[in-house]
Formats: C-alpha cells, structure tokens, sequence
C-alpha cells in the first residue's frame, strides 16, 4: 500500500526468514533463544550495513530477558554454526564511549565499504572490505 503521507511510497521494513535458512540443521539444532537473538540481529540490517552491525551482550540481555552468560553463550552459538561473524570486537571504558561489538551476517552476501578508518577485528587484527570478502569469510557462510 502506498504512503499517502509524502507520495515517496516507503514500504515497511521486515525481516526475512528463507526457507532454505529454517530447514537447515544447523537453525534447526539453535534453541529458542539463540533464534531470537538472530532475528533481532537480522532486525538490524538495513540492506546497506552488514559487517556493520551493532549489538552488545547487554542490548541481548534486554531484548531477550537473559542473564550476561546466557546472551554470551547465544552470541557464541550463532557464531559457531556459521550464522554471524563478529568483525569488530565492542569494548567499555570510563574514559572513552561505549563500543557495541559489529557483526556481519552470513545469509547476506553483500557487503560494504567501511566508512571509517580499520577497527580491531574479534581475533585482534585490523579488518578491511578485502578482509571480509575473502574466502575465508564466504566459507564460514551457511550453507544453501
């Protein structure tokens, strides 16, 4: 249906579960919590920022009503079945701002040029554009 508001016709935003994605095994063997986490994740992704997205263990820990471990151990369960990759590492600090941890998601295979000078990667390196698209990173991707 169109906006009659300003006559630009914006759509509404949704997320979008494959089918291929929920009859994987891999989604298949995620408990409940791990999938919402995902869905919330998803939620995030604008079409334009994947490798940029931003969520902490505490914005988890709201969203889904669990403790610090729980929201850690769900993190760590996407991550380990291939759904997301942490490209930045977040980080807290008195003296400077907060810092969400970024993820990239593996169902969305674009991804962007980092507008910002390279950060820390999750395994201490600098990441790039070149660094994301590499094989390395399509293979962690789930498969289809």
């Amino acid at each position: 249906m169109k906006n009659k508001g300003n006559g630009k016709g914006k759509s509404e935003r949704y997320v979008s579960l494959r089918y291929w994605l929920l009859s994987a095994p891999a989604w298949k063997s995620l408990p409940g919590n791990a999938r919402a986490l995902y869905i919330e994740l998803a939620q995030r992704y604008s079409g334009s920022n994947n490798g940029r997205i931003s969520f902490s263990v505490r914005e988890a820990m709201q969203a889904l009503g669990v403790s610090r471990g729980q929201a850690k151990y769900l993190f760590d369960m996407l991550v380990d079945r291939g759904f997301v990759v942490c490209t930045s590492k977040g980080a807290f600090s008195l003296k400077t701002e907060r810092d969400a941890t970024e993820w990239r998601i593996t169902e969305y295979l674009r991804i962007t040029r980092l507008r910002t000078p390279p950060r820390t990667s999750c395994a201490g390196m600098a990441i790039s554009s070149r660094c994301l698209n590499s094989e390395s990173a399509k293979a962690s991707a789930v498969p289809r």
